[in-house]
């Protein structure tokens, strides 16, 4: 008992090592009955303990992950620029960028990472082949996900997109779908940003106004 409430102590959590401690609790002879209900109050503690070091360190590891995968948006947002652009030190602001997407801090959820990786190398490669991305579909998915957001957090749409907003919504209501802020949940905040963040890009006339829009809204949901 004592290992473990060291092991609940720490600020990173051994989970192995916690574990092998609970088989060979569990695996000792029966306590006397004058020891048994403190050991096992002292044990249930102990793993209550543990159990919240253990989702606070997966709080800390989805923080720094999305941390990391905002900083990779916004290299991807430079990029953005750098390809509307027709600057003379094109090439070297070019390899700026890409220096600064090496220097990312690597832990970052695989899924998360695949998705932003996807974003920055289609980027990159209508920036080597001079070609432009398909903006109209981009623009209208981006405006979607403003949307979505602005219901989940009860907020006020745009005029310009409240028949969508309303189509939308009577399209969740079909399927049977709830988009009341009351039941969202900090998960849907999060999978929002996610897609958000690994969006392709808007169009230059778009992409600023689009970016407050989204950002304002989730600042004031307190996601």
């Amino acid at each position: 008992l004592k290992e473990m409430n060291m092991l609940a102590r720490q600020s990173e959590n051994n989970e192995k090592l916690f574990s092998e401690l609970q088989d060979k609790f569990q695996a000792l002879p029966d306590f006397p009955d004058r020891d048994k209900k403190y050991l096992e109050r002292d044990y249930q503690k102990a793993g209550d303990q543990f159990e919240k070091l253990r989702l606070k360190m997966i709080d800390v590891a989805e923080a720094a992950s999305l941390d990391n995968l905002r900083q990779r948006s916004d290299i991807c947002y430079q990029l953005d620029q750098l390809m509307a652009s027709s600057s003379e030190d094109r090439e070297q602001q070019l390899d700026a960028i890409q220096g600064e997407w090496v220097l990312c801090d690597e832990k970052l959820k695989k899924a998360w990472l695949q998705a932003i990786s996807r974003r920055y190398e289609t980027v990159l490669q209508h920036i080597h082949s001079e070609t432009k991305p398909d903006y109209e579909t981009i623009d209208a998915d981006r405006e979607m996900l403003c949307i979505e957001l602005e219901i989940l957090a009860d907020a006020e749409t745009p005029d310009s997109d409240k028949a969508r907003r309303m189509e939308y919504q009577l399209q969740q209501l079909q399927q049977g779908m709830k988009t009341n802020a009351s039941v969202a949940s900090g998960d849907a905040f999060l999978n929002l940003e996610v897609r958000w963040l690994c969006a392709d890009g808007a169009s230059q006339g778009l992409a600023l106004n689009l970016h407050e829009r989204f950002n304002s809204t989730l600042k004031r949901a307190g996601a």
